[in-house]
């Protein structure tokens, strides 16, 4: 009996969680489209404010617009349409976005691009959002005529709000770490998407608009498929040899040509090339990386026992200072877990007692 009344109430309230999962989808797309423009514009303040603007202008269009739409179309069949529309151009969004970025980057600054990126990539699979909660509350009131429309809006804007809470949530703390932005953008528009034609598929026979709906699926199913997203080429020259999206940042392994002419690998975090050793000595690159040694202008070098290293970088730092001073114990300090493991595997970093790692803010 208990299942049986769970079943129900999940029939009659199927609504709710087809909103809660697209409420959960526009707040991770929210998150990432922050990470997705870092590479490209840096991880600033004009990126997220620039986000959080356009994204929750395309809802408040999309709220107005899909109200219209609902008095005028109140039917679950349109709906649906527009659920497997909404999870499309997520997909299509993050899709172009390999393309668009680059360009866009070589035309516009840091503080004026994320705007144009953002509305670019971002406002219409917004909009597509925003038009999904006034048709739930126009259906849900339809089918719950005993309700108010204060309670029918009510648990709408409840569950739309909760499923962005788990949104966001889940995008800092398990989508981003663990399963990287790529995968997670198209498996987020695959849902939605699946969501649409499920909802569709269970309501009324097949219709001339049918033909434009599945088109949309089997467009938006096939765009993974086509998905050169890491390119092993930047586009700037240099083969990629590690791309991972990290806590903090894009984080890129690039071995290229420098300007001298020698071989190098690099270390690039979003934007900006942070470190480096020259190939295949494996010495160090950047000139700044040198200042540790302006400890023998000062000090007997023999009476170094423990060096601090902020930052660990490719943690070629470290490991001079482990080459020179053998028996002095070097730590190491970085917020971003990542690049300790980067450090042995691609900059020559010796697993060595005497260098010691902590992940630490």
């Amino acid at each position: 009996m208990f299942f049986k009344h769970l079943m129900l109430l999940y029939r009659r309230d199927v609504l709710l969680y087809v909103i809660f999962i697209t409420g959960a989808v526009v707040l991770a797309v929210e998150v990432m489209a922050v990470r997705i423009l870092a590479p490209f514009f840096g991880n600033t303040i004009f990126s997220f404010s620039s986000v959080v603007s356009i994204i929750l202008a395309a809802l408040s269009v999309g709220y107005w617009h899909g109200g219209r739409l609902a008095d005028k179309h109140p039917d679950k069949n349109f709906f649906y349409l527009l659920v497997s529309l909404a999870g499309s151009t997520v997909i299509f969004a993050h899709f172009v976005s390999q393309f668009i970025l680059p360009f866009l980057s070589d035309f516009f600054s840091i503080s004026f691009g994320p705007l144009i990126a953002t509305l670019t990539l971002f406002f219409i699979p917004s909009y597509f959002f925003g038009l999904l909660s006034p048709f739930v509350v126009k259906l849900r009131s339809l089918d719950l005529a005993e309700r108010g429309i204060g309670q029918v809006s009510g648990e709408v804007f409840f569950s739309s709000t909760l499923g962005s809470i788990l949104g966001s949530l889940l995008s800092g703390f398990v989508l981003i770490p663990y399963v990287g932005i790529s995968m997670s953008m198209y498996a987020m528009g695959v849902l939605v998407v699946l969501i649409g034609v499920v909802g569709r598929y269970n309501k009324t026979p097949f219709k001339r608009l049918d033909i434009f709906f599945y088109l949309v699926v089997i467009g938006a199913l096939s765009i993974p498929l086509f998905d050169v997203n890491e390119p092993e080429v930047l586009a700037g020259g240099g083969e990629v040899l590690f791309s991972k999206d990290g806590l903090y940042e894009k984080v890129r392994v690039v071995d290229k040509i420098h300007s001298s002419g020698q071989p190098v690998r690099l270390l690039r975090q979003d934007r900006s090339f942070s470190s480096g050793i020259q190939l295949p000595t494996g010495d160090l690159l950047f000139p700044y990386t040198l200042y540790y040694k302006l400890y023998n202008f000062f000090h007997d070098p023999a009476t170094l026992t423990h060096a601090l290293v902020l930052g660990a970088g490719t943690g070629t730092v470290a490991k001079e200072i482990n080459q020179e001073y053998p028996d002095a114990v070097v730590d190491v300090v970085d917020i971003e877990p990542i690049l300790f493991e980067l450090s042995h595997e691609y900059f020559m970093v010796p697993e060595d007692d005497n260098i010691r790692e902590y992940v630490a803010d």
